[in-house]
């Protein structure tokens, strides 16, 4: 399932995301992914949802450019789509990010989760 959209022109080079350690099977790994500083964590040129198997999940963006990319993801337990949050505004739902960035009082900075992209296939792994 894709949701979103390519921002960009498309080129032949596909970005694979392997997520691990979840805690269960139970939903889906809502995956974003980013090229803008700006637009880091709000709005991803692509969104995914990829299938758990095993505590574990991967998805692939295919047809994007050669550039800086950063990707944050959640497990949505309850599929709604959204992160939900405590009434002290603590995420209820584990969230990770490419190069197993860690934010402090809030997400990390694009500028700690951002990998280059060239190679026609890049793979990411992140831990949750």
């Amino acid at each position: 399932m894709s949701i979103g959209y390519v921002a960009a022109q498309e080129n032949d080079i596909t970005i694979r995301v392997n997520i691990s350690g979840l805690d269960s099977d139970k939903g889906k790994v809502m995956v974003a992914l980013y090229k803008r500083a700006e637009n880091f964590p709000k709005k991803p040129i692509i969104r995914k949802a990829a299938f758990i198997k095993k505590n574990t999940a991967s998805i692939s963006f295919e047809n994007v450019e050669a550039g800086m990319y950063a990707i944050m993801c959640f497990h949505d337990k309850n599929e709604n789509k959204k992160i939900d949050f405590s009434v002290l505004g603590r995420p209820k739902e584990r969230i990770a990010a490419s190069n197993n960035a860690k934010g402090r009082f809030g997400p990390p900075k694009f500028k700690e989760a951002k990998f280059s992209v060239q190679d026609k296939i890049t793979t990411h792994n992140i831990k949750m």
